[in-house]
């Protein structure tokens, strides 16, 4: 009893592993953790997601969150406690990634070693053959039919009694196919080099000769040699179809060293010491300056922000801040401007800039007016405005700069450059392969041909099976193999 109850064990046992090497190994199995993974990219494109970002940026984070929960209401709950507002950190995301890579890199040994063949796709067709001639004859003819149909025959496996061997496709094309798993290796190590060692800078932003560091020390590379300051030096306006094109060049440099210029714009980055620099978008700035009636330039001084009075100030008209206010103590006048992207003014339909002077002690207007083009304002002496007050106002535009160390873009680029070409030579050469076993008998030996269904009339199939043929023409038994 005991003999036969691990007889049974063993064959089921057998008939386990069988199967996982099969599910394992097959090419399919790639195909559904790749659609896996692009569902769950999918979901992380459509569902906001909370980077853990620190500063700023995570503010912006909470605010779209909160916006998200007005719109849904309880669902926001349930779609947190899911994870998914962190799909790219979740555990099913690092599963599927991990999956993906073992297959992955299974697949690419079963493409690249000629030994390691993985066992014929499901469903299976058997074409049986009964030969006169002995093992040895029969094997030559297999080697001599493969290689008439540009195949490989892998060297005989003597299992009992019988020989078992794989055929498939010989030369380049069979490993052009195998560079599809290669360029998801590529990516996936991509992605790990990404996580542990790029590095994103902060978000800053520059108006016309501004200098702004971009590498914060606390926020520096380990290997930078010291703080990474860029000054905007100028900006060029090209016209476009729907939107002005806007490029910048600005003078970047480390330390004490010398500054270098460079040009940035929209598709296009720059390059400085094993860092990229991005131009990520651009907004509206006015450039203020104040003169009193004879000619003297007057200081002035930002409200609500720390700081020393300048002579000139560049003012930026974020989204989120369409007005910006001044003082000119010297005047005692407090200046209001408003920013408006598209409104229209004496017939014009543009931006324009709504400039008001208040008195400094009360608040009280002193004078008001729309400009939309560069202009002077003056107001004239007064009993509020002892000095009279000459405001000159000019429109101009400042750049939102990130700095960023991205090592993983070279090996990002060999992937998606291999998956293009593998997925072409599959295209062209798909697989070919099949299983051939050889069983001695007392009058020959019989031949069984176990191939996918689908090569049952393919031309290398074909001429295999006339150079076997010494019966009337074999039943194709259908089956799993």
């Amino acid at each position: 009893m005991w003999p036969s109850l691990r007889r049974i064990t063993a064959r089921v046992w057998e008939r386990a592993t069988a199967s996982l090497w099969r599910v394992v190994a097959s090419r399919w199995t790639a195909w559904v953790l790749l659609g896996l993974l692009f569902a769950v990219a999918l979901v992380g494109g459509l569902v906001p997601q909370m980077s853990g970002a620190a500063g700023s940026e995570a503010s912006s984070q909470e605010q779209v969150l909160s916006e998200v929960h007005k719109r849904l209401g309880a669902v926001t709950d349930i779609l947190e406690s899911l994870g998914w507002f962190h799909i790219y950190r979740s555990q099913v995301m690092r599963t599927l990634l991990a999956g993906l890579g073992a297959t992955a890199f299974l697949r690419l040994l079963l493409e690249w070693i000629p030994s390691w063949v993985a066992p014929p796709g499901w469903p299976t067709t058997t074409l049986t053959f009964t030969l006169s001639a002995n093992a040895q004859e029969v094997w030559s003819r297999l080697a001599r039919a493969a290689r008439d149909g540009g195949q490989r025959l892998c060297s005989p496996a003597q299992v009992g009694e019988a020989q078992h061997a794989a055929i498939r496709r010989a030369g380049v094309r069979r490993w052009l196919g195998g560079l599809l798993y290669l360029g998801i290796l590529c990516l996936l190590l991509a992605s790990w080099v990404s996580w542990r060692y790029s590095w994103r800078g902060p978000r800053r932003e520059l108006a016309l000769g501004e200098t702004e560091p971009i590498a914060a020390v606390e926020g520096q590379p380990p290997d930078a040699g010291g703080e990474l300051s860029v000054r905007l030096e100028q900006i060029a306006l090209y016209p476009a179809r729907d939107a002005l094109r806007l490029e910048s060049q600005v003078s970047i440099a480390r330390g004490q060293q010398a500054p270098e210029r460079l040009t940035l714009g929209p598709g296009r980055h720059a390059a400085y010491g094993g860092l990229s620099l991005y131009q990520l978008g651009y907004g509206p700035a006015a450039r203020i300056s104040a003169r009193d009636a004879e000619g003297h330039v007057l200081s002035l001084l930002r409200m609500g922000a720390y700081g020393s009075r300048q002579n000139l100030v560049r003012l930026r008209f974020a989204a989120q801040q369409q007005e910006q206010t001044l003082a000119i103590p010297e005047a005692n006048v407090v200046l209001r401007l408003v920013y408006y992207p598209e409104l229209a003014v004496q017939g014009t339909h543009g931006r324009a800039l709504q400039v008001q002077f208040h008195r400094g002690q009360d608040g009280g207007l002193l004078a008001e007016r729309f400009l939309t083009q560069d202009g002077v304002i003056v107001v004239g002496r007064n009993e509020e405005v002892k000095q009279g007050l000459e405001v000159n106002i000019a429109f101009e535009y400042y750049v939102v700069l990130r700095a960023e160390r991205e090592p993983e873009l070279p090996l990002a680029a060999l992937g998606g450059l291999s998956i293009l070409v593998g997925f072409v030579a599959m295209a062209l050469w798909p697989p070919q392969e099949a299983w051939i076993t050889v069983q001695p008998r007392d009058q020959g030996c019989t031949c069984r041909l176990v191939l996918p269904r689908r090569d049952a009339g393919s031309p290398w199939v074909r001429g295999l099976a006339a150079l076997l043929q010494e019966t009337p023409a074999p039943t194709p038994e259908r089956g799993h193999a």
